[in-house]
């Protein structure tokens, strides 16, 4: 079986036998624009929650660019043809727009309360908002105190007009590369978002996305942050298994940063922050704590 690119990149393959695992026993929260029914996605590790906070139907349907779908299978799915790094994870898939696909604020935070409920150790957002306000803080913050991680993808644009992720300092915040660890350039060629709120990259283009139309190419720093909520799910499901959840979850950000591979200007930088995520050297850095 030929591996996706960015399996190749980062050294999947050799990460699942570090890890011991591929996800399991570790909550996802998708927040997103819904989930449509694909093989691929295995249904009895999944649950999709409407606007309300309402468990819905496996038959449901994402909206019609089926966003939640390719973030969902980019982290999870098994199917050979766009293969997921973290299949055996749980998915709390929740829906946060209105039924023209914008992501709106009030649904961000019903959703993030589902979240915490559920215990999810992870909470995607593979979007923006250009609102904020206390409360979604508070609840970005809040995860944090409990050691969940809230990824967050960095935007597309460089013009963008946003607040959300830029204003939530406890989100992990992801940019974007392509197969030559260049920055992604954005979707009009100017260059995704900037600023020294960009913690850590991921590979973000050509990245193999189910939808019910068949494999995608999903680009952006959208497939950049599932790869890195991914990747994240692994290293959890080992220490949880272990019952070191809490020894490495209060060290993992730390280590993020330090195993990142540099692939901008020296140091942190405002368009890659650390670097390239490294999930080998990030798992090898935590060996002793796990052994």
């Amino acid at each position: 079986m030929t591996m996706p690119w960015h399996f190749e990149m980062l050294h999947i393959q050799e990460l699942w036998q570090l890890a011991k695992n591929k996800g399991g026993g570790i909550n996802i929260a998708v927040l997103d624009t819904g989930l449509s029914a694909v093989q691929g996605l295995r249904s009895q590790n999944i649950k999709k929650f409407n606007q309300s906070g309402r468990l819905t139907s496996q038959n449901d349907s994402d909206t019609t660019n089926f966003h939640g779908t390719m973030c969902t299978s980019v982290i999870a799915s098994t199917s050979n043809r766009a293969l997921g790094i973290a299949p055996n994870a749980n998915i709390f898939n929740i829906k946060v727009c209105d039924n023209n696909g914008v992501i709106k604020l009030n649904f961000v935070k019903k959703a993030f309360e589902i979240a915490e409920t559920k215990d999810c150790h992870i909470i995607n957002c593979s979007f923006y908002l250009s609102d904020i306000d206390e409360e979604l803080k508070q609840a970005v913050q809040g995860a944090h105190s409990r050691n969940a991680f809230v990824v967050a993808s960095a935007g597309n644009s460089r013009n963008l007009k946003t607040v959300f992720p830029e204003r939530t300092p406890f989100a992990i915040t992801v940019a974007a590369c392509d197969e030559n660890k260049q920055p992604y350039t954005g979707e009009s060629g100017e260059g995704a978002k900037l600023g020294d709120w960009i913690d850590i990259t991921a590979p973000g283009t050509s990245i193999p996305a189910l939808t019910p139309n068949g494999v995608v190419d999903f680009e952006g720093t959208s497939a950049s942050a599932a790869i890195v909520s991914a990747v994240l799910a692994l290293v959890l499901s080992r220490a949880k298994k272990q019952n070191k959840y809490q020894e490495i979850a209060a060290v993992l950000l730390q280590k993020l940063a330090l195993t990142a591979e540099d692939i901008g200007a020296e140091a942190q930088d405002n368009a890659t922050g650390a670097g390239l995520i490294n999930p080998v050297e990030l798992m090898r850095s935590l060996q002793g704590m796990l052994a």
